[in-house]
């Protein structure tokens, strides 16, 4: 679902499929970083650096 909404955006095809793998990358880390004890502020850091580079690339 993911990749479908990217690929709607400005993003080439080649580029969605990144960030969508980056996505599910980053959710998978935030669900084990929880688990092991980060803070809701480390995991909220790490979630606006993916939100910001998503922003920068369609806006590009």
């Amino acid at each position: 679902r993911l990749l479908n909404a990217l690929k709607t955006g400005r993003l080439t095809d080649q580029e969605a499929e990144g960030f969508a793998v980056h996505a599910a990358a980053v959710n998978q880390s935030l669900a084990v970083m929880s688990r092991a004890g980060a803070s809701p502020a480390q995991l909220l850091a790490i979630v606006d650096v993916t939100v910001d580079a998503l922003s920068r690339a369609l806006r590009a």
